[in-house]
């Protein structure tokens, strides 16, 4: 092969690397248009229609380096402008130009020019004197495609998999009520199912009727107002009761709401009805009166008896 054979082979091994720094370029280019795209149209469904992105929202990018790459990939140059830009590269005074372009020329100047050429870069010297360097938007296209792909997939079908408040199993949200559970467990367990709207069961509610004694008043009024919510008398009572302090009288209330008898044989509750001799029911146990449930239509009465010896006689 002549000098002039491959003084072209050499200006055509550079035109296809400028070739793919120009694709690269483009590559890189048209998927950060792409990347911000498909941000804004991420952006712009959150905000809108307050749901996830869709998936195919990730092929922005590539959609945006493949057009990227084909338009940058147009403006290569021809055979004659890679000689010229080879030339100026690898500094060989337009050797490669003058030996492919200057046709009028006779054949031994155009060889006497390519061989100059090759003398100054042969094929080995192109990657040299023509690296294919990484362009300056490679970072930021890198940065945008990432932050693309977090927000679609964070925001995915996979990030609404945690059940809202309203659709939570009951299961999940009412404590224990079994036999290890202590009575304040039963009595929650009980007002939860009764604000869910569901009855608790008959043996859960037997347990609750002898867990009301020894349950703080929170308690009580929480069951009293889950009660009261659905419907029942007693539970309207038993509130207005522990408003005014009196637990007793609220605790008669919540085991009628409950559907149990207020007191069970031999047994004595606070101001009920106590055991008679040999455990058999007897007469009502006098209970005295907190001040606060002391009944108003009494203190006129009382106070003419204390004002007035002559009465008391």
């Amino acid at each position: 092969m002549t000098a002039l054979g491959d003084a072209e082979g050499v200006v055509r091994l550079a035109r296809r690397r400028l070739g793919a720094a120009l694709a690269l370029d483009g590559a890189l280019r048209g998927a950060l248009a792409g990347a911000a795209a498909g941000i804004a149209v991420a952006a712009g469904v959150w905000a809108l229609a307050a749901s996830a992105p869709p998936s195919w929202l990730l092929a922005a990018p590539l959609a945006g380096a493949a057009g990227g790459a084909w338009l940058l990939r147009r403006r290569l140059p021809d055979l004659a402008g890679a000689a010229l830009v080879l030339d100026r590269a690898a500094r060989t005074d337009e050797g490669f130009v003058s030996a492919l372009s200057a046709r009028d020329a006779s054949p031994e100047i155009r060889e006497l020019a390519a061989s100059w050429a090759l003398g100054k870069c042969g094929r080995g010297a192109v990657s040299r004197v023509l690296p294919i360097e990484t362009p300056r938007v490679a970072a930021a296209a890198v940065l945008a495609t990432a932050a693309l792909a977090a927000g679609v997939v964070l925001r995915g079908p996979g990030a609404d998999a945690t059940p809202r408040v309203d659709e939570t199993p009951q299961a999940a949200v009412a404590p224990a009520a079994g036999p290890s559970a202590s009575p304040r467990d039963r009595v929650a367990a009980a007002a939860t199912a009764l604000r869910a709207g569901t009855e608790p069961a008959p043996s859960l509610r037997e347990e609750v009727r002898g867990d009301l004694a020894s349950v703080p008043g929170n308690d009580l009024l929480a069951l009293a107002e889950a009660l009261a919510a659905g419907g029942s008398e007693d539970g309207r009572r038993a509130a207005e009761a522990l408003a005014r302090g009196d637990v007793a009288v609220a605790v008669e209330a919540l085991r009628r709401a409950l559907g149990g008898a207020v007191s069970a044989p031999g047994t004595a509750l606070p101001g009920g009805a106590g055991p008679g001799p040999g455990g058999a029911p007897g007469g009502p146990a006098p209970r005295p009166r907190a001040p606060e449930t002391w009944p108003l239509r009494y203190d006129r009465a009382v106070e003419r008896w204390l004002a007035s010896p002559e009465e008391r006689r």
